[in-house]
């Protein structure tokens, strides 16, 4: 019992704890990406191939570095060497891209934009002619 009391208050772990918290959706989400991208492997069923991009797409809404377990969707095409396989998971994999731009540029939409888009450090080409 004191023990876990100790590792409660502990600063080490309450730091590490904070710092691991983040990933936690990560790994939960490409976990379930990877769940019903087997099942849709095993079973041939379109709905779990859309499930698992919804996926990707709620988990690429918290973590960027979910878009890279968008491979996946050929693993089962390739295994079996079945073009509807591996078709469908070029779709998949598009869809993916696609959603990953409109995530992206939608969240880019909440930052100001840079300097360079008020032409305040670039030189013009008058000054140059001498």
């Amino acid at each position: 019992m004191w023990g876990a009391w100790l590792c409660a208050i502990s600063p080490l772990l309450v730091t590490y704890s904070q710092e691991a918290r983040m990933y936690i959706f990560l790994l939960a989400s490409l976990a379930a990406y990877s769940i019903l991208i087997f099942e849709w492997e095993r079973t041939n069923r379109l709905s779990r191939l859309a499930g698992a991009v919804v996926i990707l797409l709620v988990g690429m809404l918290f973590h960027t570095l979910a878009v890279f377990g968008a491979f996946l969707v050929f693993y089962p095409g390739l295994l079996r060497g079945d073009r509807r396989l591996l078709f469908f998971g070029a779709v998949a994999f598009l869809l993916t891209v696609l959603g990953y731009e409109l995530i992206s540029h939608w969240i880019s939409g909440f930052y100001p934009p840079g300097l360079d888009s008020f032409r305040l450090f670039t030189r013009s080409r008058s000054h140059d002619r001498f």
